[in-house]
């Protein structure tokens, strides 16, 4: 009883610590902040968006907790923050979880042990493409699909009774919260086999493979079903004649998603450590199993990152469907921790050196792009400020109070803002994208505009062939009670 007391003691206070980390570098979120979706959801209200973004795109609990925030009246501030406080407590859970599995495959003999097994951990769930997930509302749906994951996949390779049912009704449910992380799971599986049980490694590989077909197949299902109720069409699936086609586009761009990141991480650093990492394994000269083992790994966690991608390329070389590919270098130091003594010889200076360099590397990133993404959140309301001015100049001189807007983008149309330094999709202008742009300008104009189609000979008289390079006042028309703009 003691020792469970103590144990739990442990853990509680490594939960607060990493908690208290994660609450200090994501602080400008938590007090608030908005994606470019997030301004989707206040244009369209939580009920539309519950149906048609979150419903029909196969995530049911995602759209049960907007359906509640439309009851409750909850303001998009209070629910967007309330998400992101929930997703990073989730996911401190999930480190905490991972922490303990590996401390009972090897337990750690002193007090630096236990800080490289929970750098090793922090940076396998909060690796650098979890940043992108972070931005937006479904933050907190796909934090608890990971979790989820993980507790498949060490039910999975537990060999405990009803291991295959209770890890399969897991994966379902995760697939429900969010697909996107889906090829975590067996990811995780393959991991967790290689730690404690290699001799059902293929067996567990296969089982989950299959539970994965299951669960996207259920998913699917719920997506028919939400269709032919709502009426609406599903468009982020593609078909299956059009794989040839899509493994083709997935190895052509492999290299430049490995260098480049998704322009969420410095360009060449992942690629970089990884190599360093290959390097001095080999050096270090484990048993040869292991370094083909870590090969296995790397090509096993690519080939699950864009299985998906096979049958649609729809969010294709974003950060949020690239998790366990921002989880491998985690992945790769629990088999160095666990597998060898490198953390136990000379060789621990040089694996730590890399591990906290990595780490470091990853918070700072998070903290630059955070700053970054709060940002663009001013030059977007100073932007919409100016727009603001332009109709209530038309309102003033004419009397008539604008009702609709109808929106169009020029002929090369400027997704930065050249203040900002990063160009991944958490600094996007919310303005130069349909899916944030009437809904930017109506929540800081405090407007209700309804957005409609740009009529064909408006756009051909007064926008085609044009090409702006700041905010004008050219690039706003003004008929009646409708606002023409044309983005640059």
């Amino acid at each position: 009883m003691r020792g469970i007391i103590i144990k739990n003691k442990k853990n509680f206070i490594n939960f607060l610590v990493m908690l208290l980390i994660t609450f200090i570098i994501f602080i400008p979120w938590v007090k608030g902040h908005y994606a470019t979706d997030t301004y989707n959801i206040i244009d369209r209200g939580y009920k539309e968006y519950a149906i048609k973004y979150s419903l029909n795109d196969g995530r049911p609990v995602m759209c049960l907790i907007s359906l509640f925030a439309e009851y409750a009246n909850i303001p998009i501030n209070v629910y967007i923050i309330s998400l992101t406080m929930l997703a990073i407590i989730t996911s401190c859970i999930s480190i905490l979880l991972l922490i303990n599995i590996i401390e009972r495959k090897k337990a750690p003999k002193n007090i630096f042990e236990k800080i490289v097994i929970i750098i090793i951990c922090y940076v396998t769930i909060f690796n650098f493409m979890f940043l992108e997930n972070m931005q937006f509302a479904e933050c907190f749906v796909m934090s608890v699909s990971i979790l989820l994951y993980i507790i498949a996949a060490n039910i999975l390779t537990s060999e405990s009774r009803m291991c295959i049912i209770k890890s399969l009704l897991l994966t379902i449910l995760g697939i429900l919260f969010y697909q996107g992380t889906l090829g975590f799971f067996v990811v995780t599986t393959l991991v967790f086999s290689l730690i404690k049980n290699k001799n059902k490694l293929f067996k567990n590989i296969i089982i989950s493979g299959i539970m994965c077909i299951i669960a996207v197949l259920v998913n699917l299902v719920q997506i028919r079903l939400s269709s032919t109720i709502t009426q609406m069409t599903q468009t982020r699936m593609g078909s299956i004649a059009n794989i040839i086609q899509m493994t083709y586009i997935i190895i052509y761009n492999l290299k430049s998603i490995l260098v480049r990141t998704a322009n969420i991480f410095p360009k060449f650093a992942f690629i970089s450590i990884l190599i360093v990492t290959y390097v001095c394994i080999i050096l270090y000269k484990p048993t040869r199993k292991l370094i083909y083992e870590i090969i296995i790994l790397t090509i096993f966690t690519i080939g699950a990152t864009f299985a998906i991608n096979l049958f649609t390329l729809a969010g294709f070389g974003t950060a949020r469907m690239m998790f366990p590919l921002g989880a491998l270098l985690g992945n790769i130091f629990i088999l160095i921790y666990t597998e060898t003594e490198a953390f136990q010889t000379k060789m621990k200076y040089i694996m730590s050196t890399i591990l906290i360099v990595y780490f470091a590397i990853t918070v700072t990133n998070y903290i630059n792009i955070i700053y970054c993404h709060k940002e663009v959140e001013k030059l977007t309301i100073k932007e919409c400020e100016q727009i603001n001015s332009y109709m209530n100049k038309y309102e003033d001189s004419t009397g008539i109070k604008l009702k609709y807007i109808a929106v169009c983008t020029d002929e090369n149309p400027t997704y930065y803002y050249k203040e900002i330094k990063n160009n991944s999709a958490l600094c996007i202008r919310p303005l130069s994208v349909e899916w944030g742009d009437n809904g930017s300008i109506n929540y800081y104009t405090k407007r209700k505009l309804i957005e409609i189609p740009m009529p064909v000979n408006v756009y051909q008289k007064y926008f085609k062939g044009k090409d702006y390079t700041n905010l004008e006042e050219e690039q706003f028309i003004f008929i009646e009670d409708t606002v023409y703009y044309c983005i640059y």
